[in-house]
């Protein structure tokens, strides 16, 4: 048995991916690999409909898992396969057809949530929906059970994501390796994986979010509504080095466009924002970009995600603006 403490998520405005916007935003199909037995699986997707009858139909998926709250804070869980859900605190859901199915109380899937699924057979399970990225609000002196969003061709390692967190994460990572919480022996050498939930010692009060964070104005997104022209996005640099960052408009139906500064005659111009390349970024230091929606070629309201990519990392922010 390891000394799991659990947390959950919870909401926290401005910063990056706090969102809760209104706006039906494109949807996106994220595929995640399941073994056969037991997965520790982050999901980043807020399924379409989701009622996990619906999202796990026709899968060869038999339970479900998911640690809603803590009960003390010297709780414990064992390895899946010692029923941890057994314990208060757990929302389960069994198959339908599962002789256990009667003792489903695990109700709805969601986003940006952590979840032990058991898989009877190895399977690609796709999931279409919005993201709906909140940070997380870890939960002190404990494990938290958490996963992030990274480039699949270039995943950084746990210790390049924890690097600027003062110490106080990322000392103590659990993976499930063959069914067993297996901790890992050099954060700096193992990579993330895409879709992949592990416990993470949080040791000390942090709003730490990553190496790099972005701040808007908003709850939960930009929305210009029917009049607004301007919003401002900073990047925060927590690493220990300089950060190149990336920011893209995706699944965009939103022209969008960028302040551009002549510092010799001090005059702005707004460029359309296609994929735009920030100059770097120092260790410890923040840079801001400004961006409007370009209300002349809208004929409809619009919508988009920005996707930032920084050494790896992505993070999502939903934008939009209507007429």
């Amino acid at each position: 048995m390891h000394p799991c403490h659990l947390s959950f998520p919870r909401w926290i405005v401005f910063a990056l991916g706090s969102w809760v916007l209104a706006a039906t935003l494109s949807a996106q199909t994220e595929t995640i690999k399941l073994n056969q037995g037991w997965n520790a699986v982050w999901l980043g997707v807020e399924p379409e409909n989701n009622h996990p009858d619906q999202v796990f139909k026709g899968l060869p998926i038999d339970k479900v898992a998911r640690f809603l709250q803590p009960v003390t804070s010297t709780q414990f869980i064992s390895d899946p396969a010692d029923a941890p859900w057994n314990e208060a605190g757990w929302g389960t859901w069994f198959a339908p057809s599962s002789e256990e199915a009667f003792l489903t109380n695990l109700h709805r899937i969601h986003g940006n949530t952590a979840y032990l699924i058991h898989a009877t057979e190895a399977v690609n399970w796709q999931v279409t929906g919005t993201r709906k990225a909140k940070p997380y609000r870890w939960k002190l002196n404990t494990y938290n059970f958490i996963g992030f969003e990274v480039d699949p061709q270039n995943p950084p390692t746990y210790g390049d994501y924890f690097a600027g967190a003062e110490g106080k994460l990322g000392k103590q990572i659990y993976r499930l390796v063959a069914g067993r919480w297996a901790m890992i022996a050099n954060p700096a050498t193992q990579h993330i994986q895409p879709g992949e939930a592990v416990w993470v010692l949080c040791e000390g009060n942090t709003q730490y979010q990553g190496p790099l964070e972005v701040r808007y104005h908003g709850i939960g997104g930009i929305d210009f509504g029917k009049q607004g022209e301007t919003r401002k996005l900073s990047f925060i640099n927590h690493a220990n080095s300089d950060a190149t960052v990336t920011v893209e408009p995706v699944q965009s139906t939103l022209p969008l466009r960028y302040r551009q500064l002549d510092r010799t005659t001090s005059l702005a111009t707004y460029e359309p924002l296609t994929t735009r390349i920030l100059p770097s970024i120092p260790a410890g230091k923040a840079r801001d970009i400004v961006i409007a929606p370009a209300r002349q070629e809208m004929t409809a309201a619009g919508e988009a995600y920005l996707k930032v990519t920084s050494s790896g990392f992505i993070q999502f922010v939903p934008v939009k603006a209507s007429l």
